[in-house]
């Protein structure tokens, strides 16, 4: 509630310690991806060309959770007409969690 209150938002009860020793902090909890009921390939086609992400890294230290920004590493393959043309690392995902 504390941090809801100091953001002049409404608690979403997601107070977390990693143990009874650690300070309070918020994080999500049984957070998941519904299946699409399109196929790999599908999907591919319609995205058409782009990036597709495989890895995210450093999420337990790129993520704020006061004001939902967010950058961390990824690794993935490029998609050229709906194709996997090649693998790519060192990529930067930014953003904030709470405009998406």
């Amino acid at each position: 509630m504390k941090t809801a209150k100091k953001s002049n938002v409404e608690s979403t009860g997601h107070g977390f310690r990693e143990s009874y020793k650690d300070a309070l902090t918020v994080q999500p909890s049984n957070f998941y991806i519904e299946p699409d009921e399109n196929s790999l390939d599908e999907l591919l086609l319609e995205l058409g060309d782009g990036i597709m992400i495989t890895e995210l890294s450093g999420l337990h230290s790129g993520v704020s959770e006061i004001s939902g920004d967010f950058s961390v590493a990824a690794k993935g393959f490029v998609i050229e007409e709906g194709q996997v043309k090649s693998a790519t690392n060192q990529l930067t995902i930014a953003g904030n969690f709470l405009t998406y």
